[in-house]
């Protein structure tokens, strides 16, 4: 009995000495690393009377009545209060930053834009819209351009109390802004087509030979059924355009290198407005979702 149990023993002594051990590596050397003052660090959840005195100055998640009472924010702010002047439904909304430094808010509403400051009352600017056409803008050469297949295209420059129509542009609904010239598509009975200013000229529709002159760019075949559906803006170093079934890019600096391309003849886009840049990516409403 004893030599069996020397025999065990002397057994797993010896696979014990055939198992390799483990190497552990040695931990690391400590770093100290430098991230600045803590004083004021970043607050975005809790009370706000845990903030440090002296950071209520820099604290940007809480308000302060006229009373000094602290409340932290909501993740929202009041903005007009007080109903439109005449009840007509907000159709789209658009930021405005005119060359004076104002920052205004435009609301399209069924029959005319409205304008808003920071106070959030918003004051109509003079000149009707058509009730019945949706109306597009975007923001350029220190204008908000406008335009619907009615009215045609028209500015606003952040001085006047009206628009001012550029009776010679097109009359199409979807509008957009690449290289210093205002675009413009799904004109009426020219539906595949892109129409675009004059360089650093909105009002400037007379197309020509310079490399500056306005220009009109074929998107698919003339009137052939597939007509522009959405503007979808620059991405990359493109403006990129969509049909309901493809899509294409405008590349290029003036009218001596401009070129359009086909970028996709199998995803096209539904709604201009669904088009979003998020997180580095262009996203937008499909066929395919």
């Amino acid at each position: 009995m004893a030599i069996l149990l020397a025999l065990l023993l002397w057994g797993n002594l010896a696979a014990a000495q055939d198992t390799p051990q483990r190497q552990v590596p040695p931990a690391p050397a400590e770093q100290a690393l430098s991230i600045g003052p803590s004083d004021c660090g970043l607050v975005t959840h809790y009370a706000s009377h845990m903030i440090p005195d002296q950071c209520w100055q820099q604290a940007l998640n809480v308000t302060f009545d006229a009373d000094l009472g602290v409340q932290r924010r909501l993740g929202y702010g009041k903005f007009n209060g007080v109903a439109l002047s005449t009840p007509m439904p907000i159709r789209r909304l658009y930021n405005y930053d005119a060359p004076d430094g104002v920052h205004y808010m435009i609301a399209v509403s069924s029959d005319k834009l409205w304008r808003a400051t920071n106070a959030g009352i918003f004051t109509a600017l003079t000149g009707a819209i058509s009730p019945t056409e949706n109306t597009s803008c975007t923001q350029t050469l220190g204008k908000l351009w406008c335009v619907n297949k009615q009215n045609g295209l028209f500015y606003w420059d952040g001085v006047l109390t009206s628009t001012t129509g550029a009776s010679a542009g097109p009359l199409g609904g979807l509008i957009g802004n690449f290289r210093n010239r205002v675009l413009v598509a799904d004109v009426s009975s020219n539906q595949s087509r892109l129409y675009a200013s004059g360089y650093l000229d909105g009002t400037d529709w007379t197309t020509g030979a310079q490399s500056t002159a306005p220009f009109i760019q074929p998107i698919t075949g003339v009137n052939d059924g597939e007509h522009v559906t959405c503007l979808m803006g620059t991405y990359g170093d493109a403006y990129i355009i969509g049909t309901s079934n493809r899509l294409f890019g405008l590349y290029g600096f003036d009218n001596n290198d401009f070129q359009l391309r086909e970028l996709s003849r199998e995803v096209g886009c539904l709604e201009s407005t669904s088009v979003q840049d998020w997180d580095g990516s262009l996203m937008w409403l499909s066929r395919r979702g």
